[in-house]
């Protein structure tokens, strides 16, 4: 949150969404006096999709993940994504999205810039992101379960 707070692109529009616990997301509060913050809170499936179809970009700042299910989607959707360098992200995401330190807010700031000012890099971001998330499902996912439980029922 504390790359907002110097307002990094004067153009956009930040749009706050998801849940509303303060433990996790406390810092919002700040965010929501400034102008071209709107918090939409939590949204359907449908509205979802189309935050992310119109977004120039979704920014998933998570310090911890266990998969990267919200920054897949936005891919799934064709949005450039901007995400923590944590392990899961950079296993999920791969070449497909753009990284910074989440303890680094100037390096946030300067991938949303990058972003921001290069048509060319949002567009090269959402077709890699694309073919990135179509490597997931949740049928692979089950299939690759079921494999595996069978595997280790034959090794017992």
């Amino acid at each position: 949150m504390a790359a907002f707070e110097r307002d990094p692109l004067p153009d956009g529009i930040l749009v706050l969404v998801g849940g509303h616990s303060s433990r996790v997301f406390g810092r919002r509060s700040a965010l929501r006096e400034r102008p071209r913050v709107v918090e939409v809170g939590r949204v359907s499936d449908p509205e979802l999709r189309a935050l992310l179809e119109a977004a120039q970009a979704t920014i998933c700042p998570s310090l911890y993940e266990g998969f990267g299910l919200a920054p897949l989607e936005a891919m799934a959707c064709g949005c450039p994504v901007v995400a923590s360098a944590i392990p899961p992200h950079q296993e999920v995401l791969g070449d497909a999205a753009l990284f910074f330190d989440p303890s680094n807010s100037t390096a946030l700031v300067s991938q949303l810039q990058r972003i921001w000012a290069s048509e060319e890099l949002r567009r090269a971001l959402g077709e890699r992101g694309r073919r990135q998330a179509s490597r997931f499902s949740w049928l692979g996912a089950a299939q690759r379960i079921v494999e595996l439980l069978c595997r280790l029922s034959r090794s017992e």
